[in-house]
């Protein structure tokens, strides 16, 4: 890189020094930035109005003797898509702009890009939420004309930049990329259905989204967006945050194929109205694809070597991650068993309401996998702890007993349904609110000074081991919050996600 000078060995104009282009022009390369940080915050701002409130607010509608009608579906419909691409997209767009330059060890095009990613994410979004909701205004068809466009614009640009991330890296090749780049297309192709669905939505002034229309554009961005890209990111974070022993690596080349192949068929089946024994084949593709990914991340296995951490450290963000592929093995029974009822013609699921397989998903998966490893790699990221254990406990429970309560209402009307479905709602707004009040207090500066402290203290603890010990010896007693163990305080599955 050149500094204070131009090609042909010209100088700068004069007055004009390096040290004060250095004052005018801060040098500020993408890897010293936070990308994250405003599609983190934003993100959990529009799940608690768009997303975990809405769908509380729903669950208790009925418990409180709110028929459910014609409301029901709209503000369904509009939540389902405020959760895909304003809740989970946007959390994990943020963190794609910090992991996946590192990855590939490559550069990013930054600031403009991410700014506008965020703002068409969000407005569209909101756009779709505001035009569904408010059906009878006369402007509702303009605002559901400008979301289509708008968020597929800002798919577009995310997919852009990704894709350039992924292009221009300097590292050998991975595994890693095809899920990754699988997941844009997926994320794209959502964004395309979506824009068809407003757009016949505005033109016919219809108040629903056409049902198997809409049900095409979920599977596309929960399954082929969502799902592939966590399942991407699992192949390297997770196996090292969790010391998992060596992935499979045959395995997930045919989990990600079955990935592929079963939600296009299901997605191609469902937005051309094809018969229901045709699209349970795209389901039970889904489903094998899930299991056989399951089996080779080995993430129920022992694991290759016992991990540590600094004190401080909030060591059960891995049973989120443990609990939320449970929760996808559920997800994979929930849909054969779905798949066998279109081919029997006999509807095991008939409890649509409480949407068990969509809850299993998002909730049971998605939702988990982002508490776990959110509370563990955003405060790696940023240099600090997680405080209030016990909250995170708290959201723990009450996010799995939520799923439970969606999951077993979905096999029909039982006693106290209305009740418990608006209680499961409640905990899964309580476990969203724990979590965004742990990650809030982690950014902190007590939090980031007790980290340094603490990272400090270790490091000393090391240092004076390998003194006493001599070269090539192993890490001594490193005390963490689950008691001494011998490791390095440091461990690999930190240093391998920077």
């Amino acid at each position: 890189m050149m500094s204070g000078g131009r090609p042909g060995g010209e100088g700068p104009p004069p007055g004009v020094t390096p040290e004060s282009r250095q004052g005018r022009y801060a040098v500020t390369p993408w890897s010293v930035q936070r990308l994250y940080r405003p599609f983190i915050w934003t993100s959990l701002i529009v799940a608690l109005v768009y997303g975990f409130g809405t769908g509380a607010g729903m669950m208790f509608a009925p418990a409180f003797g709110i028929d459910r009608g014609l409301w029901w579906i709209v503000h369904g419909q509009a939540h389902g898509v405020a959760q895909i691409f304003g809740w989970g997209g946007l959390f994990l767009m943020g963190v794609s702009f910090h992991v996946v330059p590192r990855f590939r060890n490559g550069p990013m095009d930054f600031p403009w890009p991410q700014r506008a990613v965020l703002t068409l994410i969000v407005l569209g979004v909101s756009l779709r939420f505001f035009g569904q909701s408010l059906h009878r205004r006369p402007f509702s068809p303009d605002l559901l004309d400008a979301s289509g466009v708008v968020l597929l614009a800002g798919m577009l640009i995310y997919a852009v930049v990704l894709g350039r991330a992924l292009v221009r890296g300097q590292n050998p090749r991975s595994q890693t990329e095809a899920w990754l780049w699988s997941a844009i297309v997926w994320g794209v192709v959502a964004a395309v259905l979506h824009a068809r669905i407003v757009f016949r939505m505005a033109d016919t002034d219809a108040i629903a989204a056409p049902g198997l229309w809409n049900i095409a554009m979920i599977d596309a961005g929960l399954v082929g967006f969502l799902i592939i890209f966590i399942m991407g990111v699992a192949t390297r974070a997770i196996v090292g945050f969790l010391a998992l022993k060596p992935t499979l690596r045959w395995l997930t080349w045919i989990a990600l194929a079955l990935l592929n192949v079963g939600t296009a068929w299901y997605v191609i089946a469902r937005y051309r109205a094809e018969s229901d024994e045709t699209a349970a084949i795209g389901l039970l593709l889904q489903a094998a694809g899930f299991v056989a990914f399951v089996i080779a991340l080995r993430i129920f296995e022992p694991p290759a070597r016992k991990n540590t951490y600094i004190e401080g450290t909030y060591t059960r963000y891995e049973w989120f991650i443990r609990g939320a592929f449970a929760w996808l093995l559920v997800a994979a029974g929930l849909i054969v068993l779905d798949a066998i009822g279109m081919l029997s013609d006999d509807r095991i699921l008939s409890a649509p309401m409480s949407a068990p397989i969509t809850h299993a998903f998002t909730l049971g998966f998605v939702t988990m996998i982002i508490f776990g490893v959110g509370i563990r790699m955003l405060t790696l990221f940023e240099g600090t702890e997680a405080p209030m254990h016990w909250l995170m406990d708290v959201v723990l429970v009450s996010l799995n007993t939520s799923v439970a309560l969606r999951v077993v209402y979905g096999f029909g009307s039982l006693p106290g349904a209305d009740q418990l479905q608006g209680l499961s709602g409640g905990l899964g707004l309580l476990a969203f609110v724990g979590f965004a009040v742990v990650l809030r207090r982690s950014f902190g500066t007590k939090q980031r000074a007790s980290y340094a402290r603490r990272a400090a203290a270790a490091g000393m603890q090391r240092f004076a081991q390998v003194r006493v010990a001599g070269p090539g010896s192993r890490p001594g007693l490193s005390m963490s919050d689950t008691g001494p163990q011998s490791q390095n305080p440091d461990s690999e599955s930190e240093r391998d996600q920077e």
